[in-house]
């Protein structure tokens, strides 16, 4: 009886799963990746019983300060109902759905919606890496690598170097569908039909809500670039070249507009608040890794930051196997050399710009977009370039090792081999000579310079073309698929640290403080990074500041309480010195400081203003005697009309300016009926996500003031009708109101998010026409044959 051959999809998959376990098999029994040991080197956490200390990673700091509380954030704002259209417990309130980069619509934030956050943030860990060898290794396939060197094209890209070491942020959640696309734009040369055109536009539309816009940009250019390589038509004789070029450049333009337009309900809010961020436009960012840190390429330390070989992790982290490595020289054996010189021109040149090599360093800098964007995380570029590379290499090299040829064919394979072993040599020459710190443990070993040498010896020997000659296909692709997958599980499977589920968050003295105390709606602010930003938001408690893009608005209403960047994080020192009000009309009634630094002892000085009322593991809370509450009444007679954000600020940011008696309207102040002065009676709130609603008895004409960020797209309702939302004393809302009670509802429903909503509902409908279009509407296949594997 003759077995059936497996099903080369199901193999991929298996293989991938099997590796993506492999790496994160602790979430199999309950740990979640997740470094809390970042949060809890706080001293709020110092009484904690069994407390974390501090341990050897990469940089990930921004996984527990904002890519979990953001998740979190998101899951639980749609599981109770509704859309997560802004963010109330940070900045004193801002556009999520326009933020991006949290990707509120993308296909990696499915799993929370339905599953509990700790177990969709560990499942996600394989989700991804599985993802990404498997489209990688497809796209691989597609260009004719031979099955087994795909696969090790796909573990690398998914298990190593770009994608690994960025897991947890949207960047690999981007990253994942990149070789989708490539893979939809190949299927398009060959068939500009309409099913393809839809999957290739449901892969773009994924990248685009992935969100984080650097990697989206990236990706941008890899596809765009890639597409007009397969519309030149590289080898192609000149009457096939020119045959079905016209229809293939419009598939792909539909499938990027289909894709772009299924994205729509995040692109446009998106585009309004890039355009309000404080951030320079002409800002070039120069920024590069140093010429030695090439080593990443070969160095396996994930455990460190730096690591031994002085690279920052996980910017600099770059390895992906010493199978590519050395692999990758064999391209030059493989009979497509437009995709080849395609691929190797992609890899050397976004390695000349992050590496800051002239000139491409040089005009790097000169490119509108490029300049403004981090170009040391080019290296992307290679990540992807480089396991392509490999992969038709290896299956050039088993191809010729399997035929009968003469001695020029076998001294350029012998050639390339030798490339690539010197190439790998002086790498590992470089990465042995940056290399610090003895080798104590077995981890150590594993992820040392020694076992670096190791692969790639084992590597090379297996890929020279005296053994590729004797040992039998299927042996030397069975040999290839786990030398690759034993490398990139012993490189993979330290990188990031686990802890059980009751140590995610776990409570503190100081915090459960601030949450009792907070139960009035006063907001908190961390002075000289007392506290990790954003905590507030596991913690039951808003804040007036947050590690996170700002408004312009913001940051010029701000200025002076805050540190330099393009976040909020006050300074203690910065507070003193300004004694005006504005910190008062943020709400933020409790102040976070700690006596590691100068930040209680500062604010002590200022007792008629701060007030010490809490303290716990060199930790305290003050609290700010001067603080409104989230809404208050100015009486009419002190409202003042300016024209600008310049002169709001100013006005505001006088001594003399009372904000319990005075409001700076940005434009015209409505009529009101009354215009006499008024007492400031009790105003009620209730708030929601984007929703804020009050009860208020006014005595006479009145302004009131609610202390949250303005934003288009905030719309009032005064007693059922209609009432314009002014922008007050700067960045605060207000809304105008006469004589009486009143019943207000504020609501944020923004109308780029209401378009873009409606472009993507016809996007998605006509999406579901072409893809269930019947037969006689499809258009007939294209000239061009598909590339069948070596």
């Amino acid at each position: 009886m003759r077995l059936r051959r497996p099903n080369v999809g199901v193999v991929v998959a298996a293989v991938a799963i099997a590796v993506a376990v492999a790496d994160f098999w602790k979430v199999l029994i309950g740990r979640i990746p997740l470094p809390m040991d970042v949060v809890e080197s706080f001293p709020a956490w110092a009484g904690v019983p069994g407390r974390l200390t501090a341990r050897h990673h990469g940089e990930m700091g921004d996984l527990v300060t904002q890519n979990y509380p953001f998740r979190a954030f998101t899951a639980t704002t749609v599981r109770h109902g509704h859309l997560p259209l802004w963010q109330p417990h940070l900045l004193a309130g801002y556009p999520w759905v326009g933020a991006l980069q949290w990707g509120v619509f993308s296909p990696s934030s499915l799993p929370y919606y339905v599953l509990s956050t700790p177990t969709a943030w560990a499942l996600s860990y394989i989700l991804r890496l599985s993802l990404a060898a498997v489209f990688m290794t497809l796209f691989c396939r597609r260009l004719g690598a031979a099955t087994a060197p795909a696969i090790v094209a796909g573990l690398a890209f998914g298990g190593g170097g770009y994608v690994l070491a960025w897991s947890g942020w949207p960047i690999a959640d981007i990253a994942v569908w990149v070789p989708a696309v490539l893979l939809g734009i190949d299927v398009l040369r060959e068939r500009p039909n309409r099913r393809p055109i839809v999957l290739t536009a449901l892969a773009v539309a994924a990248v685009i809500l992935g969100g984080h816009p650097q990697t989206v940009f990236y990706a941008g250019l890899l596809a765009g670039a890639f597409a007009v390589h397969r519309a030149i038509g590289w080898g192609l004789e000149p009457a096939r070249r020119s045959a079905t070029r016209g229809r293939f450049l419009i598939a792909t333009l539909s499938a990027a507009a289909l894709g772009a337009g299924l994205s729509a309900l995040q692109v446009l809010p998106g585009i309004e608040w890039l355009g309000r961020l404080h951030r320079n436009a002409n800002l070039v960012y120069r920024d590069r890794h140093p010429i030695g840190a090439i080593a990443g390429l070969v160095s396996r330390d994930v455990s460190h930051q730096p690591n031994g070989a002085g690279i920052a992790l996980p910017n600099g982290a770059l390895y992906l196997g010493m199978l590519v490595v050395v692999g990758s020289a064999l391209a030059l054996l493989w009979r497509s050399r437009g995709d080849v010189a395609f691929f190797a021109t992609v890899t050397i040149a976004s390695g000349c710009v992050a590496f800051g090599v002239p000139p491409f360093f040089s005009i790097a800098n000169h490119l509108p977009l490029v300049k403004a964007v981090p170009n040391g995380r080019m290296t992307f570029f290679m990540c992807v370039g480089l396991p392509v590379l490999a992969s038709l290499g290896i299956t050039a090299a088993m191809d010729r090792a399997g035929r009968r040829s003469g001695p020029a064919p076998r001294r350029a394979q012998w050639a390339a081999w030798a490339l690539g072993v010197v190439g790998t040599t002086m790498l590992l020459v470089l990465l042995v000579r940056r290399s610090r710190g003895p080798v104590s443990s077995l981890a150590s070993v594993l992820h040392g310079p020694a076992a670096s040498i190791c692969f790639a010896g084992l590597a090379a020997l297996l890929l020279a073309p005296a053994v590729l000659r004797r040992l039998p296909r299927a042996v030397t692709a069975c040999a290839i698929v786990l030398l690759a997958a034993v490398d990139l599980i012993t490189f993979g499977n330290a990188a990031f640290p686990s802890v059980t589920r009751a140590e995610i968050f776990r409570r503190a003295p100081i915090l459960d403080a601030l949450r009792l105390r907070t139960a009035d709606g006063g907001r908190v602010a961390v002075v000289d990074s007392a506290l990790p930003p954003n905590i507030g938001m596991m913690y039951g408690f808003d804040s007036g500041d947050g590690y996170e893009e700002i408004s312009a608005d913001l940051g010029r209403f701000l200025s002076g309480l805050v540190a330099g960047g393009q976040q909020v994080s006050f300074t203690s020192a910065g507070l003193v010195a300004h004694p005006d009000r504005r910190l008062d009309m943020l709400a933020i009634r409790y102040i976070v400081t700690s006596d590691y630094n100068a930040g209680r002892d500062t604010l002590a000085s200022q007792p008629s203003r701060f007030r010490q009322v809490a303290e716990a593991d060199h930790t305290q809370v003050f609290e700010n005697l001067h603080a409104l509450p989230r809404a208050w009444l100015v009486p009419a007679a002190g409202a003042r009309e300016v024209v600008g954000i310049d002169a709001a600020v100013a006005a505001v940011r006088a001594p003399s300016f009372d904000p319990a008696s005075e409001v700076v309207v940005d434009g015209h102040l409505p009529t009101l009926d009354d215009r006499h002065p008024t007492a400031l009676p009790p105003v009620i709130t209730s708030e929601g996500n984007g929703t804020v609603r009050m009860k208020i008895r006014v005595d006479g004409a009145a302004v009131v003031v609610v202390g949250q960020q303005w934003f288009p797209g905030w719309t009032a309702q005064v007693d059922g009708r209609r009432a314009p939302v002014l922008r007050v004393d700067g960045v605060l809302q207000g809304v105008a109101l006469g004589t009486g009670s009143h019943e207000i509802v504020l609501r944020y429903q923004p109308s780029s998010f209401r378009r873009g909503l409606a472009i993507s509902i016809i996007a998605l409908v006509a999406a579901l026409i072409l893809f269930w279009a019947p037969r006689r509407w499809r258009g007939a296949s294209a000239a061009f044959p598909k590339i069948g594997p070596a």
